[in-house]
């Protein structure tokens, strides 16, 4: 599954992270596979209404994997909770988008060291950012996000070289080459 990722640093009034706002669209084959049997309207669109349970299911068995998100405050881990109600999934005729708050469970300053990563470790799911507007900032005018490209580039030639034995025996770590980190740093 090949997901293009924008996400956003949600900060409040008092200058501290809340959260993490994910707006994931998947890859057409997947997007196709998942609305099979969908009622599909003239445009060739699924209706949000009618993607609602689709919604649920997939932010449900998200937790499994933390939500793929890593916000780390210097080199401390923050924990989230789970996502805020008001999720669904829109289809705009060829690719299906998760819409998503991933609130913390505790508030931190944004004055602090703060770093995020949107990663699977497995690499089941290949997790880039979008090109344009990648990672924002929603609440405060004064913090910039610099993004760190990935060490290594593994693209889709090299991955079907691969063999099943390389996925089996993948170590924990392994992904941070290919992950691009985002950078908060506020004034």
């Amino acid at each position: 599954v090949f997901v293009t990722a924008r996400s956003a640093f949600v900060i409040d009034g008092a200058g501290k992270i809340t959260g993490i706002r994910h707006v994931w669209a998947f890859d057409e084959a997947y997007s196709a596979f998942a609305v099979t049997g969908m009622k599909t309207g003239k445009d060739g669109k699924v209706e949000r209404a009618a993607l609602d349970d689709l919604a649920k299911i997939n932010v449900e068995s998200l937790n499994e994997f933390k939500f793929f998100t890593t916000l780390k405050q210097g080199r401390k881990e923050l924990e989230f909770t789970d996502p805020a109600p008001g999720f669904f999934l829109e289809h705009d005729g060829k690719a299906l988008t998760l819409n998503f708050l991933l609130p913390l469970k505790s508030a931190v300053p944004a004055d602090k060291t703060i770093s995020l990563k949107v990663d699977d470790e497995t690499i089941f799911v290949a997790f880039e950012f979008a090109a344009d507007n990648p990672v924002t900032v929603e609440g405060q005018s004064s913090c910039v996000v610099d993004l760190q490209k990935p060490k290594k580039n593994l693209n889709t030639s090299e991955m079907t070289k691969l063999s099943e034995d390389f996925f089996s025996n993948l170590k924990t770590g392994f992904s941070n080459d290919y992950a691009t980190i985002a950078h908060l740093s506020c004034k």
